[in-house]
């Protein structure tokens, strides 16, 4: 939310998925601390355990050099000069007066939602849409089948031959590899837009999950399948890295204008781990029922997303908060 408060219009999206990419660098380096050479042990893992405070410690002693948003300072907080003086560090430009009168109209427009708190926001009639698109799309990522994968993906690697110490090292090439993704998806969110990055990134999913359910059923029989079973495992994680991780909360913090913007994304964070938490409890036991086809289970969420995606979601890149707001309710108010 910070990211998309401060960016300039045309680098929002990018901005925002460069959080994305630090992410999965994150995971990455869990993952290489966590081999059993390195602190993956008994004796160890306490220590690995703490090395989790290191980030934290680095943003207490670093954010508070951090601008404030300038957005907040002005439309929130009233303070005109000092989102002016906000606005001249972010931009290391004096010329700052187009964007301050950008702020300043955003700020009449918000007036209307002020003090929105969660339940406020589902029931305020001008916002319903709004909510729904971001539920649908904040549930979608977390049914598209992400979680099916990760938790197969070392039986998948097992299965065609390699070694459990190799699964490690194919695992953090898998990361590097999502991270080289997750940058061109960086580089071109700008020029391609959320909608087309989200339409294709669940399109992959919906191909790759019902392949990879084929390809594991079928090597029980036919154990090269296994191979092929990687392949879509693969693609599968490449599609998720495309639009459904790094786009959905991009689009939360442009649905929504200042002042309601925390709200939204205190709804769409519950939903993203309510569905998580849903999907873990309920997947084991799924699993053991359907086995492979499992993955079919998430398919009629991967469409049903797709088919929301292409007639209620409008694209937003290169607009500012008030257009995307502007043409957003006329999409909305014409699909409906």
């Amino acid at each position: 939310m910070y990211l998309a408060e401060i960016a300039p219009q045309n680098l929002r999206g990018a901005l925002c998925t460069v959080a994305d990419l630090f992410i999965t660098f994150g995971s990455l380096l869990a993952e290489a601390i966590g081999f059993r050479e390195v602190l993956g042990t008994e004796e160890s893992w306490p220590i690995l355990l703490s090395l989790s405070g290191i980030p934290a410690l680095l943003q207490l002693l670093l954010l508070p050099f951090f601008p404030e948003s300038p957005r907040f300072l002005l439309i929130q907080k009233k303070e005109e000069e000092e989102a002016r003086q906000a606005l001249k560090t972010l931009r290391c430009s004096e010329d700052v007066e187009q964007e301050m009168e950008q702020l300043q109209q955003e700020e009449l427009a918000d007036r209307k939602e002020k003090d929105m708190d969660v339940m406020k926001i589902l029931y305020y009639p001008g916002l319903r849409w709004h909510v729904v698109s971001i539920v649908v799309l904040m549930a979608g990522q977390q049914l598209s089948g992400i979680n099916a994968a990760q938790y197969y993906a070392k039986q998948i690697y097992l299965s065609s031959g390699v070694s459990d110490t190799l699964v490690w090292y194919i695992s953090m090439a898998l990361s590097v590899f999502l991270m080289v993704i997750t940058t061109l998806v960086i580089c071109i969110i700008e020029s391609s837009g959320r909608r087309i990055l989200l339409l294709t990134g669940f399109g992959i999913c919906t191909i790759a999950g019902l392949f990879l359910s084929m390809s594991l059923q079928l090597q029980k029989s036919i154990p090269t399948m296994a191979y092929l079973s990687v392949s879509f495992h693969t693609i599968f994680l490449i599609g998720q890295a495309t639009g459904p991780n790094p786009v959905p909360s991009v689009l939360v913090a442009e649905y929504f204008l200042q002042t309601c913007r925390s709200t939204a994304f205190v709804v769409a964070g519950s939903i993203h781990w309510i569905c998580k938490f849903l999907i873990i409890v309920t997947y084991l036991h799924m699993e053991i029922e359907l086995e492979p086809y499992s993955f079919l289970f998430f398919w009629p969420f991967n469409i049903a997303t797709i088919l929301y995606i292409a007639k209620m979601i409008p694209e937003t890149k290169g607009r500012s908060f008030l257009e995307i707001r502007r043409v957003l309710s006329r999409h909305l108010a014409q699909g409906s």
